[in-house]
């Protein structure tokens, strides 16, 4: 039903000549809602674990900033999805949409993900134990590249219908 709706909404863009050249998420409806899910669940666990981290260590060291960009970079991508949720234009997006809503927190979970990993093996390196928010912030991280990266990589040129 949302994918009919959607396709009804870009040909009304296309008829207002607004529709530019769109991009169609080709998955079939239940990987995508599993994929959605994952990937919503590790940007809100990335929010939380980023700014306890940020709040607890303060912004004093590289990772930190780096942690702080890409909990902005995630808040930014996540905001930008949901406004194309929206306007029923997440399933086909221009180039343009689908770099600013998935590209950006995929991105930035990526970078999380990394940061915290690093984060953790020095840690462990040197014998301390592991803070829940750096925990917190890897995990929510790599279910965002996990959750996002494929749904970014589905998109197809042009406008498709009929997807199961």
């Amino acid at each position: 039903m949302h994918r009919l709706a959607t396709e009804h909404h870009v040909q009304w863009l296309a008829r207002r000549k607004r529709a530019g050249v769109r991009y169609t998420l080709v998955m079939p409806s239940y990987p995508l809602m599993m994929l959605t899910l994952i990937c919503d669940i590790g940007w809100i666990v990335q929010l939380v674990g980023g700014i306890a981290s940020i709040a607890s260590y303060g912004l004093g060291s590289m990772p930190m900033r780096l942690v702080l960009l890409a909990t902005l970079g995630t808040l930014v991508g996540a905001v930008f999805a949901g406004h194309l949720t929206l306007m029923r234009e997440k399933l086909i997006a221009t180039l343009r949409q689908r770099i600013l809503s998935l590209g950006v927190a995929s991105l930035s979970a990526l970078v999380a993900a990394i940061v915290g990993i690093l984060q953790l093996a020095l840690l462990a390196r040197v014998g301390m134990p592991w803070p829940l928010t750096l925990v917190t912030l890897t995990l929510g991280g790599t279910l965002g590249v996990l959750g996002g990266l494929p749904l970014l990589l589905s998109y197809r040129r042009g406008v498709i219908c009929n997807i199961p």
